[in-house]
């Protein structure tokens, strides 16, 4: 079973997460508001021998619980960490201001970052975590049976 991490600092997110993520096969998530919850995660899960193979992170995070504001690049600097402990780790960034900062910007480039723009597409974004996490898309629909008598005509 993988593991993904969703770090986002408002409720609404982290619920349509947690939706959107139950879609996924094979795949349980944990779902945090700020910098510290997912730190100590990500320490966690290492110490017990446990991966962290996703982190979906807001590039601008709260650093505790407490903090009203989000602290600008917070979420690179999670990635930073969480890569030490678990170098295997995909990540994704979500933002929410009309551009990226300089630093999470070269940081993208430099680590061919996933990123998404809020409010962003969720069909979009299980796709590139299918893709991250190489897992299959789900089956299509079955095709209905249909019956071999004739048309019946429709009277509007």
């Amino acid at each position: 079973m993988v593991m993904i991490l969703f770090v986002d600092n408002h409720k609404e997110n982290r619920v349509a997460a947690f939706n959107q993520f139950a879609k996924l096969t094979g795949v349980f998530g944990l779902y945090v508001a700020n910098f510290e919850c997912a730190e100590k995660i990500a320490q966690g899960r290492h110490s017990q021998g446990l991966s962290v193979d996703l982190l979906v992170t807001d590039v601008s995070l709260p650093m505790k619980e407490a903090d009203m504001e989000a602290t600008e690049d917070a979420g690179i600097e999670l990635v930073r960490r969480a890569k030490v402990l678990h170098p295997q780790l995909s990540h994704i960034f979500t933002y929410d201001t009309n551009s990226l900062s300089d630093a999470a910007g070269n940081f993208v480039r430099e680590n061919n970052s996933a990123y998404f723009h809020k409010p962003f597409d969720w069909d979009d974004m299980l796709g590139v975590v299918r893709d991250l996490l190489r897992l299959e898309a789900p089956a299509a629909p079955a095709a209905r049976a249909t019956s071999a008598g004739p048309p019946v005509p429709v009277h509007s």
